[in-house]
């Protein structure tokens, strides 16, 4: 719940705890000892340590050991590499083709809080960033199709961040009024090259760093905003519907037999036995239930849970 209400509403904002960026710290002091070892073994000709993605290449490349001098543009390239996303039309300003903006900001919600962990190795430079990103409504423009579900958005979250290297373009929203735009006749679209940094409230954007770049892409993270956002209406959907079905049983003077524990036991389905219980909570008091004198409703009303 508290997700939705960040992504549906952006003047609620969000601050990041002491502890968690301690442990960011950690992370990141640990990536700079790797890359430390790795620049003393290779000064020294002895064997030079490998991690992934940090002194590796990513991928098919895996194997192929990295350039010290080279590290940071390595993170760069990832989120250029990877932002090739795109909508339904060659368009590229009619907002069909981009993630809506609740969900933008559901991601950003995630990816942040997967950094508070402390495991990605990311620094709370860029944390800060992303906390800001948040907090000042910063929306980046993400194309819907590009993503590798199960195996991980790193195209959708490489358009997310991309931003952060002056690429892209972005908006900026104030309050839950601009989640409801439907074209972006009114809405300015800003080239993050000229006005992040001024938007962030920063001299500078934060150039990524070691593993930066990975950490950045690492998730399905457009997946699991998509999902929750999901989740949270089915909930309420399925609580309005309890609610219309209460009020129906009310307004015919029905009967409650069908709603006794024992009839969704009988069946063993979770999901009938919790909408029979949250309808005979709803209608506990009523002076008009079981007081018509017939054997049984309607079937549209007796097989409601």
């Amino acid at each position: 719940h508290d997700l939705v209400r960040v992504a549906r509403d952006p003047c609620v904002k969000v601050q990041c705890g002491k502890d968690a960026m301690q442990r960011v710290e950690r992370g990141a002091q640990h990536i700079e000892r790797i890359v430390a070892d790795y620049k003393a073994a290779l000064a020294a000709g002895t064997t030079l340590p490998r991690v992934y993605g940090v002194t590796t290449g990513f991928g098919e490349f895996k194997h192929t050991r990295i350039e010290p001098a080279r590290f940071e543009e390595m993170q760069r390239n990832i989120l250029l590499s990877h932002a090739v996303g795109v909508g339904n039309n060659p368009d590229a300003n009619d907002p069909t083709n981009y993630y809506p903006v609740e969900v933008v900001r559901a991601a950003l919600i995630l990816r942040l809080n997967a950094f508070l962990k402390g495991n990605s190795g990311i620094r709370p430079t860029m944390v800060e960033c992303v906390e800001r990103m948040i907090n000042r409504g910063i929306v980046p423009l993400v194309p819907i199709r590009g993503s590798l579900g199960a195996s991980g958005d790193l195209c959708p979250l490489a358009h997310l961040f991309v931003v952060l290297l002056g690429e892209g373009r972005y908006f900026v929203v104030q309050g839950p009024e601009d989640l409801e735009y439907r074209t972006y006749a009114g809405v300015e679209l800003r080239e993050a090259r000229s006005q992040l940094a001024a938007d962030l409230g920063l001299s500078a954007l934060p150039a990524p760093s070691y593993k930066e770049g990975l950490a950045l892409t690492n998730g399905a993270t457009f997946s699991a905003a998509l999902l929750a956002l999901a989740v949270h209406d089915a909930e309420r959907l399925a609580n309005t519907a309890d609610v219309a079905a209460a009020l129906t049983l009310e307004s015919i003077c029905g009967r409650s037999r069908m709603l006794d524990p024992k009839v969704p036991a009988a069946r063993n389905f979770d999901g009938q036995s919790d909408a029979a219980a949250n309808l005979r909570a709803l209608i506990t008091g009523s002076k008009l239930i079981d007081t018509a004198d017939d054997v049984q409703d309607a079937y549209s009303v007796r097989c409601t849970p």
